[in-house]
């Protein structure tokens, strides 16, 4: 990012945000209040634990690059210790949520080389891909689905389908039909997203998940230059009521927007109504390998 503004007048700030003061028009970043006249809310999403006791305490996460990192670190070390087992058991690895992250997560530890990552004597991991009660991949086109569906099956990925999460231990999961139980190794937890305590804890309309509700424009409701895109807003196109997914195609779409409407903002000029449009969709199912419509 630094290298990106090299040379034009933005100023980088790297830090915790603490607080967003709308009526005083602040933002608190590392214990210092910055004064804005425009702002644009991009702060992500977080993982949705649905009260799951246990989830948050033993299961990794993959919706921030630190939290990425300690799972490959993790990873890593299960196939390297795997060698030195007494018996033939294959590491066991859990992945919660049948989504889009879960799929693409599941299959790739599934599939990369484990040989050539952590030695040639590792064992290969045992997936296995827990859906819930929600359907596979829920929203998206069938043939996609079917596909998908296929490339896991071939990827030695295991799927536990219709029963949700009740309990997270530190070695294993308890699905709600309360006898259903999982062992693993090592469990990841990508069951969905929601908005962070932060924005949740504004008084602002909000919609699923705490996401924040805009206006057309993405513009928050009541205060003028402040605009919200990506995991953080819900936003329903008026024309085709479909609500813009938390995609990176999406916020892409709605970043280019929102900085062409803050600046309008800043000049008095006509603000334009964002329209969301699928491009298409692709799941990455494993290496060298993806599901698309």
């Amino acid at each position: 990012i630094r290298r990106v503004l090299e040379g034009t007048r933005v100023r980088f700030r790297e830090g915790e945000v603490e607080a967003i003061d709308l009526p005083t028009r602040r933002v608190r970043v590392g214990g210092e209040d910055l004064p804005f006249r425009a702002l644009a809310i991009c702060l992500g999403s977080v993982p949705a634990y649905y009260g799951v006791p246990g989830a948050r305490e033993f299961t990794h996460m993959v919706y921030r690059l630190p939290a990425a990192q300690r799972l490959a670190s993790a990873l890593r070390e299960l196939e390297a210790t795997s060698a030195t087992w007494p018996t033939s058991r294959r590491p066991e690895v859990v992945v919660v949520g049948g989504g889009s992250t879960g799929t693409e997560v599941a299959a790739e530890i599934a599939t990369v080389p484990w040989a050539r990552i952590a030695g040639h004597d590792v064992r290969t991991p045992q997936v296995r891909l827990v859906t819930g009660s929600v359907p596979f991949l829920a929203g998206l086109h069938p043939a996609l689905i079917r596909h998908a569906r296929e490339l896991l099956g071939r990827a030695g990925v295991e799927m536990v389908e219709g029963r949700n999460v009740a309990r997270v231990e530190a070695d294993r999961l308890q699905l709600d039909d309360r006898v259903t139980e999982l062992p693993f190794d090592l469990c990841v937890w990508a069951a969905g997203v929601q908005a962070p305590d932060l924005l949740r804890n504004l008084p602002l309309p909000h919609g699923h998940a705490g996401r924040l509700k805009v206006e057309p424009t993405l513009e928050v409701p009541g205060h003028p230059g402040v605009f919200s895109v990506g995991d953080t807003v819900e936003f329903e196109d008026p024309e085709t009521h479909l609500v813009a997914p938390a995609t990176a195609q999406a916020a892409l779409s709605e970043a280019s927007t929102a900085g062409a409407n803050l600046v309008a903002r800043w000049f008095g000029k006509p603000l334009r109504a964002y329209r969301y449009r699928e491009k298409g969709t692709i799941v990455s199912v494993g290496r060298n390998a993806a599901s698309g419509t």
